[in-house]
């Protein structure tokens, strides 16, 4: 690093195209993003994943609710917002107490127990192939509800149907 840096390292390409992970001179660890070519890459977190007993935008029936953050904003656009974890897409959102910088997408159970553990997240706007994604590590599904037997119970009823 150049003299007088204020970070010890700088990695391009941590976690995916566009994304950068740092080390501060405190020994704290970060994240951003850059751009590569015309593809813009933002950065964010998985709040929760719960399920839910009842949920509107699944006409009343049991689901569960994946909370996403990001410092950079998803903006309201003319193209539905897709969340992609793995090969799988799904399209129904919203944004909670119209907080942008926030969204919350609803799976049916079913559509929960077919994703894997490990798979990346990712929000992008519609279904082809986007120049700004938004980025959110691997799927952790040991955090619904904070504990993982609902997700074991999901896969063997989907298993055994």
């Amino acid at each position: 690093m150049p003299p007088n840096s204020p970070v010890q390292n700088i990695t391009f390409g941590f976690g995916g195209p566009g994304v950068i992970g740092y080390i501060d001179l405190n020994g704290q660890f970060g994240s951003g993003s850059f751009l590569i070519g015309n593809m813009t890459v933002h950065m964010g977190t998985i709040v929760s994943i719960r399920s839910v007993q009842s949920s509107d935008a699944l006409g009343g029936d049991p689901g569960i609710e994946i909370q996403l953050f990001s410092d950079d904003e998803f903006p309201v656009r003319d193209q539905i917002m897709v969340l992609q974890i793995g090969s799988l897409q799904f399209f129904r959102s919203s944004y909670p107490n119209g907080d942008l910088n926030t969204v919350v997408f609803t799976l049916t159970e079913d559509e929960f127990a077919a994703v894997s553990d490990g798979d990346p997240v990712i929000v992008q706007y519609g279904i082809a192939p986007s120049d700004e994604v938004w980025q959110f590590g691997n799927l952790d599904t040991t955090i619904l509800d904070q504990y993982g037997a609902r997700i074991r119970q999901l896969r063997r009823r989907l298993h055994f149907k």
